[in-house]
């Protein structure tokens, strides 16, 4: 059952000025004093899990899949 929540979902940028966090298929990086909003996209399915690396400099993610589908990786 989806229930629109991811626990542990929002996250603060190690230089905190920044939170990250997913909706749907994508992944908001805002900027906490200027609203600025940047978007990752390349999900095909719902994001269900979502981390940050200590420095910051990397950004983790996974989707929900079905029993019986491979889950592929994909590197840009």
């Amino acid at each position: 059952m989806q229930t629109g929540s991811i626990a542990h979902g929002l996250k603060a940028h190690p230089k905190r000025q920044h939170i990250i966090y997913p909706v749907g298929t994508m992944i908001v990086v805002q900027n906490i004093t200027t609203k600025h909003q940047d978007f990752l996209v390349g999900h095909s399915n719902t994001i269900s899990c979502l981390d940050v690396s200590r420095s910051g400099g990397l950004i983790a993610s996974g989707q929900v899949t079905h029993m019986g589908f491979k889950v592929t990786r994909r590197e840009k």
